[in-house]
């Protein structure tokens, strides 16, 4: 009886023995940089947790622990090498630490490979998360969970636009992974994702890209010492400071002492910062506190202070757990598994219950602080539920406690029907169509008077179609265009421009068909329908373009949007197909202004009957350089300055239609009332030089003998634009068939002959009282009497002595290079002939 109750007692006690306690030291390093000067908090985290070791040594009176405390110096040399001298020298069982997930990860690794728990406080990337490193645990929420806490947030605060920041490092990346999966799915417009490298400072085009948005909320994903440079940087381009807001994760909780300069800590005021919740306000966050006043009266509780106070504490009673489990030799030899929720269980600590999962991570609530002149206040709770609490109104960057708007209210640099702008452009565009339409009609009613006659009524109106055409895509640009709109200007425009040029190329023709000849018996028929049929063929050619063009890849409203301002461009999808058919337009277009100036030039000298020549020169001079103007204002892209350059464009566009349409349309309602002026009155008045004296010139009689000549002081001018009225001794010679001009004062100017027998002459130009005309060389004067009776007389003699002239040399030659007649009547004389060809 007493042997199978002895070998029962000895049979128990085997079975037993692993659960019996047994004395052991038990082995904690706390690994953090404390000694580096990049860290200037850590060494009170140190001192906090030298505090609390008194509490790690009253978890199990049968154990002792013993803490050592090793700098990593913000060095993964020195972070691993020190993790290895731990393990293999010290025998260490358990490592609190490190401060930065980038120091942290190799340490959790090796961790791995020795099993050895791991625990840090503030080491939060999602790295850590990984089934690589099994043997990590942490009571920080991860960097994913704090992106998602920042994406709630900002959706709690009513902001639905942000841009999002982030560091090229680990805790960057993952906090920026974490808030861009929650803001797709809390419909958060991340309207810019831009990366920095902490060791750049080449930050301009990540800059001008946060600036373009125009969004005022920014979520920068970094560590404090890794974002001066940027900050600063974006500071001096109005990014950081009032009307902006940045919002940071947990890490900066230590910004303040980021840099030691003055700028920094007004350059954080109104930042906002996601922080776990480390005060739980229990008892043992009281009793510590109290322990930590008496010692440091002076010194605050450091951030991540109660968090690795956890680490240790749940480090102790984890490794109590498994050696009550396992048993110390087993423990000790770190030959047990390892299973963080086993580890820690629902541990209390002084940031509250304390639960993790398999993957190490903790859940946890949080809290958002604000910076505001140096000082930290808490002003939001959120929950594991993430409910959002307000604690108190937070202090933004404008010193103000409103919550800021999410973005620029955006300029809309398009004229619209109910803007200023638009409205004085649409009343002087509808000014300007009306007085065309007005004087069309007004020309319409007198297109009997020569003045009007001699200039072609239907194109005089067809110019005034093409200039209303044109004035009408004007109209068609104010507002915000759709694709309709897009098309229809660009084709208006092009077609209105082809009626007023084209329209314009086929009068100058004509004018130089007649005048480039030596004599008229050599001038061809031009008719108005051939001209017009010129005139169809011009617009078909650019209709050709336009077809091509709105067919292949049609111009469509393209919105350009940048931080203060909005605008909308018509452009097609491909920005190579649209230059190459803009480069075509222009070119055609440009080739027919260049024949236009060309006829213009050649013809600017023609009699004053046909003044309109010059008036055409000045119109193509016009027409040329506008356009010149016009296309810069219409191809370049002008940025916050794009409405002026709107204004520029359509306002050109009015002044080039309105000049044109004076210098070839409007004028003749002047010239036309002038002549009913003089039809009325009795007789015109004597004319004078230019000294003010009436002119000397007798009145000659139509020469009986071919040697007679007749000389008298006239007055002459050019019918250039700046010429002046010259006072000039005017000699006829019959038999040579010539007339001679010589200053009657010396030194004012040049005498000249011309020879009548190649001259044209116009016995009473329209709009030149008094006057002969005459044409030769290129160019043309005018003689002006004292009267029209004196005119008359003059005009007969000179006629007279070129048809007898130009009549002789005709028959020695076999024809005649004369145009004469007879009487001094207008509608009898030369010019009326010519007026009848231009007609045709």
């Amino acid at each position: 009886m007493k042997l199978p109750a002895l070998f029962l007692g000895i049979l128990a006690l085997a079975i037993l023995a692993p659960s019996v306690a047994v004395a052991a030291q038990l082995k904690v390093a706390v690994h953090l940089p404390f000694l580096s000067p990049a860290y200037p908090d850590i060494p009170y985290i140190v001192d906090a947790l030298k505090l609390l070791e008194p509490d790690l040594q009253a978890i199990d009176r049968s154990h002792t622990f013993r803490v050592t405390y090793t700098s990593t110096n913000g060095s993964l040399f020195d972070s691993s090498n020190g993790f290895l001298a731990a393990a293999i020298k010290d025998g260490t069982l358990g490592v609190v630490g490190d401060f930065d997930s980038d120091l942290t990860l190799p340490q959790a690794l090796e961790a791995g490979y020795f099993n050895i728990p791991m625990c840090s406080g503030s080491a939060s990337t999602s790295q850590l998360s990984s089934l690589d490193y099994p043997n990590f645990y942490r009571t920080i929420v991860s960097d994913p969970q704090q992106g998602q806490i920042i994406a709630r947030f900002i959706k709690y605060m009513g902001w639905s636009r942000v841009n999002l920041v982030f560091a090229t490092g680990t805790y960057g990346q993952s906090i920026s992974q974490g808030f861009l999966a929650a803001a797709s799915s809390l419909g958060i417009s991340v309207t810019t994702v831009q990366s920095f490298s902490p060791s750049s400072d080449q930050l301009g085009p990540q800059l001008d890209a946060i600036d373009l948005t125009g969004t005022l909320i920014n979520v920068i994903a970094a560590l404090p010492e890794e974002s001066v440079v940027f900050l600063k940087a974006a500071q001096a381009r109005g990014l950081v400071g009032p009307g902006n807001t940045w919002v940071a994760p947990d890490a900066f909780s230590t910004a303040l002492t980021a840099a030691a300069d003055k700028t920094w800590a007004s350059l954080l005021d109104g930042f906002l910062f996601v922080m776990p919740l480390e005060d739980s306000g229990n008892d043992l966050s009281a009793s510590f506190k109290a322990r930590w006043k008496a010692v440091y009266p002076s010194v605050a509780i450091p951030s991540y202070a109660l968090l690795f106070a956890d680490c240790l504490l749940s480090m102790g009673n984890g490794l109590v757990k498994m050696v009550n489990r396992f048993g110390a030799d087993r423990v000790l030899a770190r030959n047990y598994t390892f299973d963080p929720v086993e580890f820690v269980g629902s541990f209390k600590g002084l940031s509250g219950d304390f639960v993790v999962d398999k993957k190490g991570d903790r859940l946890q609530p949080l809290i958002i602080r604000n910076i505001f002149n140096g000082a930290v206040t808490t002003a939001y709770t959120i929950d594991a539920a993430q409910q959002v609490t307000k604690l108190v109104d937070p202090t933004f960057a404008s010193g103000t406690k409103s919550i800021p708007a999410d973005r620029i209210t955006q300029a809309l640099l398009v004229p619209t029907w109910t803007s200023v702008g638009g409205i004085l452009l649409a009343v002087a565009t509808i000014a300007m169509i009306v007085a065309i339409l007005v004087t069309d009609a007004y020309l319409f009613i007198h297109r009997s008077v020569p003045h009007v006659r001699h200039l072609s009524y239907p194109f005089l109106n067809f110019i005034c179609i093409g200039c209303i055409v044109l004035l009408s895509s004007t109209l068609l640009s104010i507002g915000i265009p759709s694709s309709q709109q897009c098309q229809a200007s660009l084709w208006i425009f092009a077609y209105g421009f082809e009626m007023v040029v084209g329209a314009t190329v086929a009068k100058a023709y004509r004018i130089w068909t007649i005048f480039e000849n030596k004599s008229l018996v050599k001038v061809t028929r031009v008719s108005d329908r051939a001209l017009f049929q010129g005139v169809g063929a011009i617009m078909l050619a650019q209709s050709v373009i336009l077809l091509v063009w709105s067919i292949v890849d049609a111009p469509k409203p393209q919105m350009t949007s940048a931080r203060t301002y909005i605008y909308y461009a018509c452009r097609s999808e491909s920005p190579t197909f649209q230059n190459a058919l803009t480069a075509t337009s222009i070119a055609f277009n440009a080739l027919l202004t260049l024949v236009f100036l060309y006829l213009a030039f050649k013809t600017r000298n023609v009699s004053s009957s046909y003044n309109e020549s010059k008036f055409m020169y000045l119109a193509g001079q016009t027409i040329a350089l506008s356009s010149i103007v016009i296309t810069a204002f219409a191809l370049f892209d002008f940025g916050a300055a794009q409405i002026a350059a709107f204004y520029v464009k359509h306002y050109m566009i009015l002044f080039a239609v309105g000049f044109t349409f004076f210098a070839l349309v409007g004028r003749l309602v002047i010239d036309v009332r002038a002549a009913a002026r003089k039809q009325d009155a009795p007789g015109g008045a004597p004319a004078t030089t230019p000294s003010g004296q009436a002119s000397t010139g007798k009145l000659p009689s139509v020469p009986s003998n071919p040697n007679w000549a007749a000389k008298s002081v006239i007055s002459v001018k050019t019918t250039g634009m700046l010429s002046q009225w010259r006072a000039y001794k005017v000699q006829v010679f019959a038999l040579d068939g010539q007339i001679t001009f010589v200053p009657d004062k010396s030194g004012v100017a040049m005498g000249f002959v011309l020879d009548l027998t190649a001259t044209l002459i116009d016995p009473a130009p329209v709009s030149q009282p008094r006057c002969v005309e005459l044409f030769a060389q290129g160019k043309s004067w005018l003689l002006q009497f004292e009267s029209d009776k004196e005119r008359g007389k003059w005009a007969e003699l000179l006629t007279s002595i070129a048809t007898t002239t130009g009549s002789s040399r005709g028959r020695k030659n076999g024809s005649s290079n004369l145009l004469s007649s007879s009487g001094h009547d207008s509608e009898a004389l030369s010019f009326a002939t010519i007026g009848s060809v231009a007609r045709m």
